[in-house]
């Protein structure tokens, strides 16, 4: 058995030196030595008492150890092959008494020893251990010390180290023999405990008998032959005393009852008791702590008596001292396992119990279930030879929990559905435990809640086993115990267990091990990992493009999963021993996988680089019994002695795995029935190069198909059966021509039988089987099949009834076999399909459709068969064809968003920008052309296949329609070529309400114009043109994100009494008929009625509805106020339609949130933009709420009210608002107006406040936590808000770079200047994968306000993320690293648009730690004014952000900010001139400068200005004397004072520093 995973769990081995002799031998004339078990008449007794000469005897020890280590090390046999070191110490001498004895011996060199025989529980060696009484047999009985116990070894306390104990045996003078089932090892230290039952008083104990013996039968050991043996005389002799009538009568442990492991000095409480006399001055009481023998792991007194304490007890333990020792002495090995308490004069204990504490190390692995001894001495009675003369055990066992261990042994565990594995766990209680049938110690073995044990079996012959509640999930197994079933703290036990896997997935749980006493009061326990059980995946293989040594390899891999995944799953593909993935992976998608955003790495695993991961994109999943099909590569094969196992046992693994990459969704491994992913020699060979050709898309026609592959294996069997499976819904066609060329020749097939059993005659048409007559084709041939098939009317994974992947199987079969088991299964391969080349649905509708004379909005849904994406022929359009009398004029004012198709019902809107112009042939003189509109989509569009787009043109209805109401749509790459088409039905014309008028009400009424309101009761009327029979519907659709109760009849109020108070009395209006129900969803809300609503009554009602929390969308085709209504009837034929203008929420017309910088943990200026829809009155306020986490500093020392915007519409807030901290915390502020200040409605305002982002990130990437903007007035009764928006949209914070630094090579203004740029990236990011993604990585830099870089001329280029035409940068030079191919950008990877604010390097290369990247790119700097120069300093932040630009949208990932540089700008009008024209060398001449500031200089502050001349002037006329001959300052023609400006020579130059003046 393996070894303890601790080595100091018990007393280490040691040669026979490493224990110094405490007794003679007769040799030595230290007494007689018999040879057998007679008693012998010896000399008499020496003074003296227990233990008295321990600490003498017991000196030198670190170099005995030392020289014990030199021993084993060399593992030398004593010259003389005896046992040796016998030792033996009782804990008391308490006659006719049952004590424990400590028992130590080391073995010699004997060749028996070491036997490494299988524990099969026979008896191996025995042991036999006697001590001997003086006795003079002629004048009195003799008497023997009665060692442990017949048939029982529960008085074998410890054994540390001992081999197994088969029996224990006691026989004749007290010879106890102990059966072991192992042998002893050579030249080793044993040391027992063991209880004994002393002879009566007086009786002196002289020798110690210690003898080793073959395992042989017996009746008396003494027969036997010994291997080793040795006796020695104590000396002096243990003298037995009777107990006095002072003794301790009783021990306690107080508390705790139980403690941990390692914990140093616990103070633990114990009590003590004694007999009716009290103990007196010298009396002692010693405690022996459990377990008793270990190296330092027992319980432990620390070497002293820490702790040692009586104070705050009612009956405390008086005059007493604590010295703590070893057994045996100052033995380091063994630890302080004897504390000795000491009474005083002072002393009362009696039998009123009395209480101290002490503090003791707990083990460091080993528990304890044991039995504490006291022994008690009485100093006065026997003063000639005083001697513990009384030992008893503690009242109950104490407890110390054990660090226990469980190993599990099994080959790799099977993680499928209901599998069956075998797997030992071996046990190492750590505890000694005591074998009693009656009350026997238990180790039990539980599984996990849903793993079901089936078998549980232990192979060694104790202990017993217990099999509980077999066939069922709360089945355990148990050992127990018995009689002569001891376990020591170092022994193991093993148990094999047989177990069931659920029949669900779960996570790996933990299996349970406990250990418990006989008595049921103490249990430990000990857990360890079991094995999850996961979701098999159903098909599943590879393809590998090589099967030879050595060589580079590419896998195909094939895949359906079982259920769909969460998003961003991972799929993981590990390869077995001696496959090596490339450091660089690569791969391309076959199938199913996103065609953007995929991500690839190369994890490293235990043993190298087997693994293959692919991570997909955010909001991606794989669904479930949907075909996934990729290549990945390069995989390099093993080469010759890689491998242990032959490679087509070797399984490839596949696997499914959560975003983060902790939780497997399905596996391939293990799954008990196929398919495997075998190895390359085992599998059924996969059909390579395989494709499907249709001779047509179109949905719903006849097409011819040809199924082209190439065969892995050769074809010769007669009868060969082909299964060509079609996908759902397309059906072949019974009685067409089936072809087969292999190889340029037609092979016969047998002919197809039409049975209504049989494919293609059995639903659902989709598959059919051919038999090959004779065929002998080679493996690697190129093989077609050619057949009729009736394309589906909708793509396959679009068929609402059965959806189904877009694949097409091909299956070889031997003959006669039945269809899908995979043993007779010989080629196969998953093909994927073709996507139907037709729109696939559409509508039009009409907002309000009844005949008008202007254009009214039409929308317009569609879902395209293929991807529309430019190609050579041109851009692209969508075009829209009316039936004859509609008109769409020449500005057809095309929407990308239709109101009445939500993203929220399952709509896309054409991407942001994806509109360029509309044009309608209103105007075109061509007949017919005004039926038409043109969508013109920009540069760059692309619009996904399978998604259902919704957008809206506007056109002209007419009276009435035409018999042919058909609409048709196509979409076109070019102005010529049609990509796809479809026929829509159109819609039926209503007409026009009488009337339909919104009336506004009062919080009286109800109404309630507050943002996020609950029950906003909105007063309407209207009057139908039609009537409208019982049972027909009115439908009501209020603006975008208001929304109407799910059962909203309790919320439809009568209106007839409050209009009728207000008109010409109540007969104008009625109330609606009774409701018989009110279904709202969303928007939208639907009433029916028990009677008909007539067309000569006007209705009114009020109608509850939430208002929305989040603003109106600015790209919204209808204001917020916009409502409509309309009437059907019971067969759902619009009647009436009507558009009414209702109210605004008060709401800001705009509010928005703006940053400067990103980054978490940054400070930044934001821009807040207000525009309030109701004037905010003197001492009112705005309040500003950030997210919780961020601060808004007060005082605002950030707070801007002027943004210098005026030019773009925007207006400063008053000079007197003020900024204080609201009420709510340090992420709120409110800005106060004064009294004589307000703002007004509709005025934008445009202001900046410092905010402190939170350290941490958001969770979203590119989504931030909403902020809030509200408006309030003071009143008599306080504050009141006026307008509220609580959902200003927010922005993400992204992790910080290490660093980012920005140099300009110069500040002047108007020129273009190089600045050089240091990107680095922080160890916690880890490096910025681009190579191994296939989403298009850039570095963006945010310039401030007015700064561009230049760009090359050219016709430009598209990039992929939404940022119009960008160019190459003018001037870009990677620095650092100065090697193009360690640089991340190409040379010419710089972009940016024309006076963009902003410029990208587009990343092929990953970003390293480490490195600091450095780029110089040329920056054109603004034209400076005093305005341009207060705009900046405002923003003057420059910010770099890595981005990935999935779907054409930038995604930050990680970003730093940089504090900008002042650009000076250039001062006007500045001339230079002197009075003297002709100058000589050396002359002296006046100098007049000219010019004219940017920005005002003021005397107030101190400003000047300097004036430099060339170094060559400054030599030769020196700095002093371009201030003392003449200095004069002109200000806008007038001399300006001496008094008022002063002249100073400093620097290089003349400073002219004004003092007083206008300046």
């Amino acid at each position: 058995r393996p070894p303890p995973p601790s080595s100091s769990s018990s007393l280490p081995p040691t040669t026979h030196a490493a224990m110094p002799q405490r007794h003679t031998t007769a040799a030595d004339g230290g007494g007689t030595s018999p040879p057998t078990a007679a008693p012998v008449a010896v000399a008499p007794v020496a003074p003296g008492g227990l233990l008295a000469t321990t600490r003498r005897r017991w000196r030198h020890r670190a170099l005995v150890i030392w020289i014990a280590l030199v021993s084993i090390s060399r593992d030398v046999p004593a010259a003389n092959a005896q046992l040796q070191d016998l030792y033996a110490e009782p804990f008391g001498l308490e006659a006719s008494a049952e004590v424990p004895f400590f028992l130590s011996f080391t073995t010699g060199a004997h060749p028996a020893y070491g036997q490494a025989d299988p524990d099969d529980g026979s008896n191996r060696m025995m042991i036999s251990i006697q001590m001997t009484v003086y006795c003079r047999p002629e004048i009195e009985p003799c008497y023997y010390v009665e060692l442990g116990e017949n048939g029982n070894c529960r008085k074998v306390l410890e054994a540390p180290g001992l081999p197994h104990i088969k029996k224990c045996v006691k026989g004749p003078f007290g010879i106890m023999t102990l059966e072991l089932r192992g042998t002893l090892q050579r030249n080793t230290q044993y040391n027992l405990v063991v209880l004994g039952t002393l002879p009566p008083a007086g009786k002196r104990i002289q020798t110690l008998v210690v003898r080793t013996v073959a395992a042989l039968p017996y009746i008396d050991i003494t027969d036997l032959v010994s291997l080793e043996e040795k006796t020695i005389t104590f000396d002096p002799e243990y003298v037995t005393m009777a107990a006095t009538t002072k003794q301790v009568t009783g021990f306690e442990l107080v508390t705790p009852v139980s403690t941990d492991q390692s914990v140093k000095l616990q103070e633990y409480i114990f009590r003590l008791s004694g007999s009716e006399m009290p103990f007196s001055d010298g009396d002692q009481i010693k405690i022996f702590s459990a377990p008793f023998i270990f190296d330092d792991e027992g319980l432990s007194f620390g070497g002293s008596c820490p702790g040692f304490d009586v104070s705050g007890f009612a009956s405390p333990l008086r005059d007493c001292t604590c010295e703590v020792e070893a057994l045996p002495a100052v033995d380091a090995r063994v630890g302080y396992n004897v504390a000795t308490l000491t009474f005083g004069p002072l002393a009362t204990l009696a039998e009123e119990p009395q209480y101290f504490r002490i503090a003791l190390n707990t083990p460091k692995h080993m528990g304890s279930f044991g039995i504490w001894y006291v022994a008690s001495k009485d100093t006065y009675v026997l003063s000639d030879n005083p001697v513990f003369n009384k030992v008893i055990p503690a009242i109950g066992p104490f407890f110390v929990h054990p660090i226990m261990v469980s190993m599990m042994s099994m080959a790799t565990p099977i993680t499928s559905y209901s599998a069956y594995q075998a797997l030992n766990i071996t046990v190492y209680p750590r505890v000694n435990l005591l074998g009693s049938t009656l009350a026997p110690p238990k180790v039990t073995v539980i599984s996990p809640t849903f793993n079901k044990i089936t078998i549980c079996r232990n192979d060694a012959p104790t202990p017993d086993l217990s099999f509980v509640d077999p066939g069922t999930t709360a089945a355990f197994c148990e050992l127990l115990f018995m009689d002569n079933m001891n376990s020591y703290a170092h022994q193991s036990v093993t148990i094999f267990v047989g177990v069931e896997n659920s029949d669900f997935p779960v996570d790996a749980e933990l299996w349970r091990v406990m250990v418990q006493s006989g008595d049921g009061n103490m249990v430990a326990g000990h857990s360890f990992a079991g094995w999850p059980v996961y979701t098999p995946l159903r098909d599943a293989f590879i393809v590998p493009l090589s099967m030879e040594y050595s060589q580079t390899n590419e896998l195909q891999v094939f895949f359906r999963p079982t259920a769909t995944t969460p998003t961003e799953p991972r799929m993981v593909v590990a390869a077995p021993e001696g496959f090596i993935f490339g450091e660089e992976c690569q791969f391309e998608i076959i199938l199913g996988f996103p065609s953007t955003g995929v991500t690839c790495s190369i994890p490293l695993s235990e043993i190298g680089r087997n693994l293959f991961s692919l991570r997909m994109p955010m909001m991606f999943v794989f669904d479930a019994e949907t075909f996934y099909a990729v290549s990945i590569y390069p995989l390099r094969n093993p080469f010759p002695g890689s491998h242990a196992n032959p490679l087509d046992a070797l399984p490839f693994r596949l696997d499914l795995l959560a975003a983060d990459g902790s939780q497997i969704l399905e596996t391939t491994s293990s799954v008990p029935t196929g398919p495997y992913l075998r190895g390359f020699g085992i599998y059924p060979k996969a059909l390579y190069e395989a494709a499907v050709i249709p001779s047509l898309r179109t949905p719903n026609t006849e097409c011819e198909v040809a199924i082209q592959f190439r065969t892995a294996m050769r074809i010769a069997m007669h009868g060969e059966r082909v299964l060509l499976t079609a996908p759902y819904g397309y059906q072949w066609k019974i009685g067409a021509s089936v072809y087969v060329w292999a190889e340029d020749r037609a092979w016969p097939i047998s002919r197809i039988s039409y049975e209504a059993s049989l494919p293609p005659v059995a639903k659902p048409h989709n598959q059919l089987e051919i038999a090959l007559i004779s065929p002998d084709v080679p493996a690697g041939a190129d093989v077609q099949v050619r057949g009729t098939v009736f394309n589906a009317p909708i793509d396959a994974i679009l068929n609402e009834d059965l959806r189904s992947a877009n694949v097409w199987i091909v299956e070889t079969y031997q003959p006669g076999a039945g269809y899908l088991e995979f043993q007779f299964r010989h080629q196969a391969a998953v093909i994927p399909g073709f996507d139907m080349q037709a729109i696939t649905a559409g509508s039009f509708t009409a907002w309000l459709a009844f005949s008008q004379q202007t254009q009214v909005p039409i929308m317009v849904t569609f879902r395209l068969g293929t991807e529309l994406r430019e190609k050579d022929t041109g851009r692209l359009m969508l075009q829209f064809k009316a039936p004859n009398g509609f008109y769409f004029p020449k500005d057809c004012a095309a929407h990308r968003i239709s109101p009445s198709h939500l993203i929220e019902d399952g709509y896309a809107r054409l991407p942001q920008g994806a509109i360029a112009s509309c044009y309608g042939g209103g105007e075109d003189p061509e007949l017919g052309r005004e039926r038409y509109a043109e969508v013109h989509l920009t540069t760059g569009t692309e619009l996904e296949r399978r998604v259902v787009y919704s957008m809206m043109v506007e056109g002209v209805i007419p009276d009435e329609l035409p018999n042919d109401n058909t609409w048709e749509i196509r979409s076109f790459v070019g102005p010529e070529v049609v990509e796809e088409e479809l026929g829509i039905p159109g819609f039926r014309l209503a007409t026009e309400f009488l009337s339909a008028l919104y009336h506004p009400g009062t919080e009286d009424t109800g109404e309630d114009l507050r943002v996020g309101v609950a029950d906003n009761r909105a007063m309407l009327s209207m009057q139908p043109s039609t009537a409208v029979i019982a049972g027909g519907e009115l439908r009501i659709t209020a603006p975008y994100r208001f929304q109407f109760a799910r059962d909203c009849t309790p919320y439809v109020y009568g209106a007839k009494h409050i209009l009728g108070s207000i008109g010409d009395g109540s007969n104008l209006y009625s109330d609606l008929p009774p409701v018989t129900s009110c279904i709202g969803v969303r928007n939208v809300v639907r009433l029916t009625f028990a009677e008909d609503l007539d067309v000569a009554i006007r209705y009114t009602f009020r109608i509850g509805v939430l208002n929305p929390l989040l603003p109106h969308p600015e790209d919204w085709p209808f204001p917020q106020n916009v409502w409509r209504f309309e009437t059907f009837d019971q067969a759902g034929t619009p009647l009436n339609a009507a558009q009414v203008e209702a109210f605004y929420l008060w709401a800001f017309a705009r509010a928005t949130v703006e940053p400067l910088v990103l980054g978490a943990g940054e400070e930044t200026l934001i821009t807040v933009e207000v525009e309030p829809s109701l004037t905010v009155p003197p001492l009112g306020f705005l309040r500003i709420a950030a997210p919780l986490g961020f601060e808004i500093p007060v005082p605002c020392e950030g707070f801007q009210r002027d943004s210098f915007a005026t030019l773009a519409g925007f207006v400063p807030l008053p000079s007197a608002t003020t900024c204080v901290r609201g009420p709510e915390g340090d992420h709120v502020v409110k800005l106060r107006l004064d009294a004589f200040s307000y703002l007004a409605a509709s005025l934008a305002f445009r202001f900046r406040l410092l905010v402190r982002h939170p350290p941490q990130p958001t969770a979203m990437r590119s989504e931030g936590a909403p902020w809030s903007i509200s408006s309030g007035e003071v009143t008599d009764l306080g504050e009141s808000f006026l307008e509220r928006n609580p959902a200003v949209v927010g922005y993400p914070l992204h992790e910080l770079l290490k660093s980012f630094v920005v140099q300009p090579e110069s500040q002047r203004a108007e020129v273009v200047v190089p600045v050089t740029f240091q990107v680095s990236l922080h160890d916690s990011l880890g490096t910025f994968e681009v190579v191994t993604t296939t989403e298009v990585s850039f570095l963006i830099i945010d310039m401030p306000l007015y700064f561009s870089v230049p760009v090359l001329p050219g016709d430009g280029i598209e990039p992929v993320a939404n940022t119009g035409v960008m160019r190459h940068c003018r001037d870009f030079t990677p620095l650092v690293p100065p090697e193009p191919e360690y640089f991340p950008s190409d040379a010419d990877g710089c972009y940016a648009g024309n006076g963009a604010q902003s410029f990208r390097l587009k990343l092929v290369r990953n970003l390293l730690v480490g490195p600091d990247y450095t780029f110089a790119v040329g920056v054109l700097h603004p034209n400076i004014t005093s305005l341009v120069q207060r705009q900046i300093n405002q923003v003057n932040v420059w910010q770099v952000r890595l981005v990935r630009t999935p779907n054409r949208q930038d995604v930050t990932y990680t970003t730093q900010s940089a504090q900008g540089y002042r650009v000076l700008p250039l001062l006007q009008g500045v001339r230079l001139s002197s009075s003297t024209r002709t100058l000589s060398v050396g002359a002296s001449t006046v100098v007049s400068i000219n010019f004219q500031a940017v920005s005002a200089l003021v005397a107030a502050r101190g400003d000047a200005f300097q004036i430099a001349p060339p170094p060559s002037v400054r030599s030769l006329s020196g700095q002093a004397n371009l201030t003392s001959t003449l200095c004069q300052l002109w200000n806008q023609g007038q001399l300006e004072p001496e008094a008022n400006f002063e002249c100073l020579a400093v620097g290089n130059g003349l400073t002219v520093r004004l003092l007083a003046g206008e300046g």
